[in-house]
């Protein structure tokens, strides 16, 4: 079983990104109503962008602290 102790800094940065800014990107690209479509779909993907960004970060860093026994 895994279990998160502590998460340090860069941690919270990656998880806030891939929770709150990334999908708050996403919801603002799907729903195109009175701005130019070409803006809100680089907004969208701009935002799956950060997502998977942040989230393979995050993970990876889990991954490292693993690895060195750091958690």
């Amino acid at each position: 079983m895994f279990i998160i102790k502590m998460l340090d800094y860069h941690d919270l940065v990656y998880v806030f990104h891939f929770l709150i800014i990334g999908p708050l990107l996403a919801y603002v690209g799907y729903y195109k109503e009175k701005v130019d479509s070409r803006i809100l779909d680089s907004v969208m993907w701009l935002g799956i962008i950060v997502v998977i960004y942040h989230l393979y970060k995050f993970i990876n860093s889990l991954v490292m602290k693993r690895k060195y026994k750091t958690i």
